[in-house]
């Protein structure tokens, strides 16, 4: 959201439109980054460690030619959760058609358990599937995906989900039923409706049944995954949602 303006200034336009919380994919500048929320009274929901130098890189975890670059950038996202009280970092798995997965998956799981044992208790790390029309070298696709990283760890419980609803109804369908399953592993829910990647409501995912399940179960923030601005935001109030807590 809030594409148009320039990345400083979407903290702003966000707290005009009454928006407590916000988060962002990575932040170009931490201090300047620090110093909005700060100014705005804002919290962060969730960030990324940062996904990797190419304009299309979805995360490095799984690289093993950049285990210390990952690490390095992981530190200095653990350090600005810390700072500004987010509460969820998400890991970004990535994957590469040139390496083979067993090998990006020992990566993975070689510096996921790295990350746990770096991680304080007041943030959980993510793994978030992503759905494989968009992402095809993507290694995580499905829930039963993370599932079986976390499993290979000893399932952690400071290690969940990343729920998008967008990545998860093109993948498994049937996201209320699909939440409500694994309700327990999931540490943050982002939405943006199929096709098209619009506000719920715009396209086919039945998202009166997913806000059923989430208030059956969930107590966190939900992320807004959709590219628009203050005139998306009119299917909240219909969905009895708020922007703040």
């Amino acid at each position: 959201m809030y594409a148009s303006l320039p990345f400083l200034k979407r903290f702003e336009a966000a707290a005009d439109d009454g928006f407590a919380c916000v988060e962002f994919w990575v932040a170009p500048d931490l201090g300047a980054t620090c110093h909005e929320l700060a100014r705005l009274g804002l919290k962060v929901s969730t960030i990324n460690v940062d996904p990797g130098p190419g304009a299309d890189s979805a995360g490095l975890l799984s690289d093993p030619t950049a285990r210390d670059w990952w690490r390095e950038e992981f530190r200095k996202t653990v350090d600005f959760a810390l700072q500004v009280g987010c509460p969820t970092i998400n890991t970004l798995a990535g994957g590469r058609a040139d390496l083979s997965g067993s090998e990006q998956l020992t990566t993975m799981l070689e510096n996921l358990e790295w990350a746990l044992a770096a991680t304080p208790p007041e943030v959980v790390l993510l793994l978030e599937p992503l759905n494989r029309a968009d992402r095809p070298d993507y290694l995580l696709h499905t829930i039963a995906d993370t599932n079986s990283v976390a499993a290979s760890l000893g399932d952690p419980p400071a290690l969940q989900i990343l729920f998008d609803a967008y990545h998860l109804y093109q993948e498994e369908g049937q996201i209320a039923e699909l939440y409500l399953a694994h309700a327990d592993r999931v540490g943050h829910v982002q939405v943006a409706d199929v096709p098209g990647r619009g506000e719920p409501g715009s396209g086919v995912i039945d998202f009166v049944g997913f806000w059923q399940a989430l208030a059956a179960r969930y107590e966190g923030w939900l992320g807004l995954e959709y590219a628009s601005g203050s005139d998306g935001l009119a299917w909240l109030a219909q969905a009895g949602l708020r922007v703040s807590a």
